[in-house]
């Protein structure tokens, strides 16, 4: 016996059924560098040239310097300066080059470029990364009193 065609109401169900698993999916929310990071078992963190630019907020990383004049080294560093990269640890820096500019970590005590106290190193620093291998990228540029100054761009965990 031959029960004849589906009802018209079976034809669409498989159309809701997607549809309905498409409304409940959650969104794609983090970037491939974000996802490959997070299955290893490190921390990434980027920042676009318009964001690394940008003092960092905490007093304990400015110290004595002015949020605006590290700013405005910042901006200086990104447009002048050339890409860099290191990998290893950073050190609280010792002397003060600029009592303006705060740079409160340099990549090798005494001799390496200091770091400018932006929000990417602030992040770092916040994080508890501070004494940490990392993997840093950014700009470079000499410092009018003849040091090198970098501002970050990125930063990874390597080893913590």
């Amino acid at each position: 016996m031959n029960p004849g065609r589906a009802p018209a109401t079976l034809g669409i169900l498989p159309a809701r059924l997607a549809a309905l698993a498409l409304w409940f999916a959650p969104p794609a929310q983090a970037c491939p560098a974000e996802v490959l990071a997070a299955r290893v078992g490190v921390e990434v963190a980027h920042a676009t040239e318009a964001d690394a630019v940008h003092a960092a907020h905490s007093s304990a990383l400015l110290g004595g310097g002015s949020a605006f004049s590290t700013a405005q080294a910042a901006r200086r560093v990104m447009s002048e300066g050339r890409d860099w990269q290191f990998t290893g640890q950073i050190v609280l820096n010792a002397e003060v080059a600029d009592d303006r500019v705060a740079t409160p970590y340099r990549t090798q005590a005494n001799s390496g470029p200091m770091l400018v106290a932006t929000e990417l190193l602030e992040e770092l620093v916040l994080s508890g990364y501070a004494g940490a291998t990392l993997s840093l990228s950014g700009r470079m540029a000499k410092d009018p009193d003849g040091g090198q100054l970098v501002v970050l761009t990125s930063w990874r965990v390597i080893n913590s």
